[in-house]
């Protein structure tokens, strides 16, 4: 690909000081365009960056400084499975793509829900907390769902776990509802909720190096099933 990029694009040209001309394509366009931004970041020291370039060096300077967000622990923790975390990261931003949104885009008049969701969601959510002892109170707040005490750190990602479980199959019942008319029980939920984070768990336990958090973790799971 180097070599590529080199008898195309460079021709034996300096990298810092080449110019794209007017018919390369618009992928490579953005590229020079991101050297560029980089270019002014580092004017004082270009070439010295250039001999000890750092990829997350330069990833970390295009992110925006900020503080953590409240719902951090709740969406990125080991725990959680990769497709409950993507779901309920676009849930805590208000993207998912509801009728509300639907609206606001245009041509959708219907705002009744397919399955009254409210109380849908409040029965799922119900039968979730009686399994965790109580722990989801105060789902309907990011912060506070955050401050659980009195328990282990490792139990705490397992109850976010949880969460973020819930609201991905919450997600999952209301489409099902939509395309095929069927309205999964509530029961059925906490069981594919149940299956899914004991799956993750054993999963977990392979790839773990020590025995200690490994026989934590086992404790905590067999209370979870009493």
């Amino acid at each position: 690909m180097t070599r590529w990029i080199h008898h195309i694009y460079l021709k034996d040209q300096d990298w810092v000081e080449y110019e794209p001309s007017i018919d390369v394509s618009w992928s490579w366009r953005r590229i020079c365009k991101v050297r560029d931004k980089l270019a002014s970041a580092f004017t004082a020291n270009y070439a010295g960056m250039l001999d000890s370039y750092s990829v997350k060096r330069s990833y970390s300077w295009f992110q925006p400084d900020g503080g953590r967000v409240p719902w951090y622990s709740l969406v990125w923790n080991r725990i959680v499975c990769p497709k409950h975390a993507f779901l309920c990261w676009m849930s805590v931003h208000g993207r998912l793509f509801t009728k509300s949104r639907q609206k606001k885009v245009g041509g959708l008049t219907d705002l009744e829900c397919y399955m009254c969701g409210c109380e849908y969601s409040k029965k799922c959510t119900g039968a979730v907390n009686e399994w965790i002892e109580g722990r989801l109170v105060n789902w309907n707040n990011w912060e506070d769902l955050t401050k659980i005490r009195g328990v282990s750190m490792l139990t705490r990602q397992i109850y976010f776990a949880t969460y973020a479980a819930l609201i991905h199959h919450i997600w999952e019942a209301r489409n099902i509802c939509r395309l095929f008319q069927y309205v999964r029980s509530p029961n059925v939920v906490l069981r594919e909720i149940q299956f899914e984070l004991k799956t993750r768990v054993r999963f977990l336990l392979c790839n773990l190096k020590y025995n200690n958090y490994c026989n934590i973790l086992f404790r905590i799971w067999d209370n979870f099933e009493k």
